[in-house]
């Protein structure tokens, strides 16, 4: 009976030691983000030492996470043979051709997209002007632009042949009511992507 008491004592000790680990662990994560939080009623951003001390063992900075929603972003598109432009944008994740978010080599289109842009002269965009679909952008980039051969050196190459490459960005708040989307083309470019057969 000792033992069974005895083992018991332990296992009572034992929860009551992980119940207040946890919430020290809890305790201490909410005093961060509480202090790495803008000034509040609470909590001004006066330089105290608490705070100064908390935002620097313990950041809870999201931007190295995510970047401002406000950024252009670029969407390839293929020119088909008849001329018919295709999205070539490989996302969202749940996508059946990712496997539903199983497969990784979508998330190298963008660095892939980026490494294309960077070849790609100033002087070699059109502006998409009062257009509001992505698409009339890239078919105006077809019909105005000079094809520019790439070579895309991709490891997990995407963007292949005959591609345009359109600059778009968020539709700001206050016209949300004037555009049926959320973003809005502002230029394209027109590349003939050369992926090396190898890969």
């Amino acid at each position: 009976m000792s033992d069974l008491g005895s083992i018991e004592a332990v296992e009572r000790k034992l929860g009551w030691q992980g119940l207040v680990s946890l919430l020290l662990v809890l305790g201490t994560l909410a005093l961060t983000i509480f202090y790495s939080m803008p000034s509040n009623v609470l909590s001004t951003r006066d330089g105290s030492k608490l705070r100064t001390v908390s935002v620097e063992l313990a950041q809870q900075s999201w931007v190295f996470f995510t970047r401002p929603p406000s950024y252009h972003e670029l969407t390839p598109y293929s020119v088909e043979g008849n001329g018919e432009i295709v999205s070539a944008l490989r996302f969202p994740q749940t996508n059946p051709d990712n496997l539903f978010g199983l497969a990784r080599k979508q998330r190298a289109q963008g660095p892939e997209m980026a490494n294309l842009v960077g070849v790609v002269g100033s002087d070699s965009w059109v502006a998409c002007g009062d257009l509001t679909a992505e698409v009339d952008c890239a078919r105006r980039a077809t019909e105005e632009l000079d094809v520019i051969e790439i070579v895309n050196t991709s490891t997990v190459p995407t963007i292949c042949g005959k591609s345009v490459l359109v600059e778009n960005e968020p539709v700001r708040w206050s016209f949300r009511d004037v555009y049926e989307g959320q973003r809005l083309p502002v230029r394209a470019t027109l590349l003939e992507a050369k992926c090396e057969e190898s890969r």
